[in-house]
């Protein structure tokens, strides 16, 4: 159905879902078979030219960092130093720390965050959809309403992708000019922008409705998954088995 599809920008490289899925899988598994620093270097090596090849760039790559540091480094160095106050305030059998071994874990999961907002990030919501429906296809016919939910998923996700759109565009640019008028009061301010998010709120509260209507006229039969073998497929697949093969030949080596 057109216009049901969030729209990627024309710089990413198409790329069947289901040959992307299963690579993104192996490369995700494989970071299991990185034990030394080296071997970090030439994965991350990969995934660089995997994502310019894509057609992402370095601002994806700083936003992933940021939000792992965020979400998962911050916390795991909070508990860490926690760990060390009980260990001072209360002393017992002495710690060992393996910081070698800890920084390697925490990339590898770094790696595996990275892979899968890779994934998402350059496939549109459809394809992915429609390829879960088709793989999962089995559990329809046992009562389990797979299409219906991964086509409720597909209208949510592309009416939220609309709904930020507009609040990058509209919204921010809203605030922007409270902040440059030098006329308005603090108060002024704070009034101005607490009816600019009231009327934020109303506006999502519409996109409800909307998600609603989209899912009455539409249904989980209109979109048909294909999977498809062109260029830019074979392409990834042949990058992946040169890069798992020198990876495989130089481990030894690295390893010795």
């Amino acid at each position: 159905m057109p216009g049901d599809s969030a729209i990627l920008e024309d710089r990413y490289v198409e790329i069947d879902a289901g040959i992307k899925t299963i690579l993104a899988i192996l490369l995700a598994l494989l970071t299991s078979l990185c034990t030394s620093g080296l071997e970090l270097v030439y994965f991350s090596l990969y995934l660089l030219l995997v994502t310019f090849l894509l057609g992402s760039n370095f601002r994806f790559i700083l936003k992933n960092l940021a939000a792992y540091g965020i979400f998962i480094v911050f916390p795991y160095l909070c508990g860490l130093l926690f760990s060390f106050l009980i260990q001072k305030l209360f002393p017992g059998p002495p710690y060992f720390f393996n910081y070698e071994a800890t920084f390697i874990r925490m990339v590898k999961i770094f790696f595996i965050w990275y892979i899968g907002s890779l994934y998402f990030f350059t496939t549109p919501i459809q394809p992915i959809t429609e390829m879960l429906s088709k793989v999962l296809s089995p559990l329809n016919s046992l009562g389990i309403p797979v299409a219906k939910h991964l086509h409720m998923a597909r209208v949510i996700v592309n009416e939220l992708t609309r709904s930020v759109s507009q609040f990058k565009q509209d919204i921010l640019e809203q605030v922007r000019q409270v902040f440059k008028n030098n006329d308005l009061g603090f108060k002024s301010k704070l009034k101005e922008l607490s009816n600019i998010l009231a009327a934020f709120i109303a506006n999502s509260l519409q996109h409800t409705d909307e998600i609603q209507t989209r899912l009455e006229v539409s249904s989980e039969n209109d979109y048909h998954y294909k999977f498809k073998i062109a260029k830019n497929e074979i392409l990834a697949v042949l990058s992946f088995i040169v890069f798992l093969l020198l990876f495989l030949a130089y481990k030894p080596l690295l390893i010795s």
